[in-house]
């Protein structure tokens, strides 16, 4: 049931599904019943289901839901939050996928069942003292933080969700993320050295424990590790830093300008006048901060599409930065610059943002070369990649990115 649930469980190694989250349902009539609509709404797209099967689904979920709500000792349950979340999930699918257009008109006609059940949940996880209550059963918390972390990202604003209660519990990344004995934190030296704040500092830090753990998760490297840990600890890191971009944008006021299509990449050398020191620091923030999300994103989620529709604004938001900045606003540490530059290219592959990604990479390459010389055989990609490399990199995810972007680019020369 459901293999792909957790995106990092390759191995269909946890059972949580089957033994929680399906258990859970067999034994509350409005939760099966939101689970019978979310698989007829499958089967609809495959054709094999009607719409009348995804109303009765619905209808009869609902109308339970009110049953055991009416039911002060049992009203809070796990069973029954979960069907409250499956209902949304279900409302949201229903008014926003083109291919249930021809239900939107029956839908249209109900009143606003995704703000309701929306409201719902949130009063019920605050009257059971937040998501950090729910700890009995374990895919329900997991869901609802994966659900608040998605449509964060996709809004490229904070999660709608408290994460006070994450220190004190297993989900904290700090509680299972691992640490290479000769691990040598390049990435936070360096991010150091260009003068990066402290808050973001300990995201970086967190960042490359997670993405050495995660190397080590699909190296298949025997561990105790739990798939459903490492997802979670993904959505708390992807939530911290979307509450630091919004703090540093609500800072920086406006977005950058967008330049016009076909602006040439900024060259290799162009110093900072004093007046704009301050706006620079501030969009080397916003490219970092930016292209930390993006990659933690990516590399959580291996198996996804080539272009993730619903992070389209941090590709946009990292192009804006970085429009305004060079290799020479990171001169005491231009591998960073690099990196940032590498995770655009490989985030924004088959989207409208991939040309301007791959220009940007050739040409911050060529004035590298022209400003030092010969510094190697190797094209641009691969000379960028090997100086990002050095900072946070996933082979398993971004190698054969890398391979399939250089026999690209070599066809055509």
């Amino acid at each position: 049931m459901a293999p792909t649930s957790v995106p990092l469980d390759l191995r269909s190694q946890s059972p949580l599904i089957r033994t929680d989250w399906l258990s859970s349902a067999l034994s509350n009539k409005a939760f099966i019943h939101s689970m019978f609509c979310a698989a007829a709404m499958h089967m609809y797209v495959l054709g094999k289901a009607s719409a009348i099967d995804i109303m009765h689904h619905r209808a009869e979920a609902v109308a339970a839901l009110s049953l055991l709500l009416a039911d002060s000792n049992t009203s809070l349950a796990d069973s029954n939050i979960a069907a409250v979340f499956s209902l949304l999930c279900v409302e949201e699918s229903l008014s926003s996928a083109p291919y249930y257009s021809p239900l939107h008109a029956a839908w249209e006609k109900s009143t606003d069942q995704r703000a309701i059940h929306y409201n719902g949940l949130n009063r019920m996880i605050a009257l059971r003292g937040g998501l950090g209550s729910l700890k009995t059963n374990k895919c329900l918390q997991s869901f609802i933080l994966w659900h608040r972390t998605v449509h964060a990202i996709a809004l490229c604003q904070r999660a709608d969700i408290d994460l006070d209660w994450v220190t004190e519990q297993a989900l904290s990344p700090s509680a299972h993320l691992s640490h290479h004995p000769g691990q040598h934190n390049y990435m936070a030296e360096m991010c150091r050295v260009i003068g990066i704040e402290h808050e973001l500092l300990n995201l970086v830090v967190q960042l490359e424990s997670y993405a050495y753990t995660v190397s080590r998760w699909y190296s298949k490297t025997p561990s105790d590790m739990c798939p459903w840990a490492l997802q979670n600890a993904a959505c708390i890191l992807e939530c911290r830093l979307l509450d630091y971009l919004s703090t540093i944008s609500s800072i920086a006021g406006d977005s950058p300008p967008r330049l016009s299509p076909g602006t040439p990449p900024l060259q290799y050398q162009r110093p900072p006048s004093p007046s704009s020191r301050a706006r620079i620091h501030m969009l080397a923030h916003t490219a970092l901060t930016t292209a930390l999300l993006t990659f933690t994103i990516c590399i959580s989620e291996p198996l996804s599409r080539p272009f993730y529709s619903f992070h389209i604004s941090l590709i946009s938001r990292l192009r804006d930065a970085l429009q305004s900045l060079s290799v020479a606003d990171f001169a005491a540490a231009p591998d960073v610059y690099f990196w940032i530059l590498a995770v655009g290219a490989f985030a924004s592959r088959g989207s409208r943002e991939d040309r301007w990604f791959k220009s940007t990479v050739d040409g911050v390459y060529d004035g590298v070369r022209a400003g030092h010389g010969k510094i190697g055989e190797r094209g641009g990609v691969e000379w960028i990649v090997d100086r990002a490399k050095r900072c946070l990199w996933v082979e398993f995810v971004l190698d054969m990115w890398v391979k399939k972007l250089v026999e690209s680019q070599s066809s055509l020369r």
